[in-house]
């Protein structure tokens, strides 16, 4: 049989919940990359806030919880980390959240 190439992210992290050693790892290394890109991105540009979003916004707290426990872990492991990585600056979008027609709406207004 051919293998089938339709899985989503949301599969994985479906799989990673329901006890998946392979996604799990998929999960947890995703979660620690991501969050050390959101970590560089808050600490050289000052952000206020990281919006993550697209096809594993579906994944909801599956998606953003590992990310939120690598950054709790951060700011464990360092005083500047603590207070520039607060949990309150990671925000997950609504899935079907169209942010890209948000984006020039916003950019048309600011334009008059």
């Amino acid at each position: 049989p051919q293998p089938q190439n339709n899985l989503t992210a949301d599969d994985v992290y479906r799989a990673a919940q329901s006890g998946d050693s392979v996604a799990q790892t998929i999960v947890r290394r995703v979660s620690y990359y991501l969050s050390h890109a959101i970590q560089w991105l808050i600490m050289s540009y000052d952000v206020e806030k990281v919006v993550l979003g697209g096809g594993v916004a579906q994944s909801g707290p599956a998606f953003l919880d590992p990310i939120l426990s690598e950054l709790s872990r951060m700011r464990a492991e360092s005083h500047l980390a603590e207070t520039m990585l607060g949990a309150d600056k990671i925000m997950l979008l609504p899935y079907g959240f169209n942010a890209g027609v948000w984006g020039a709406i916003t950019l048309a207004q600011k334009g008059d």
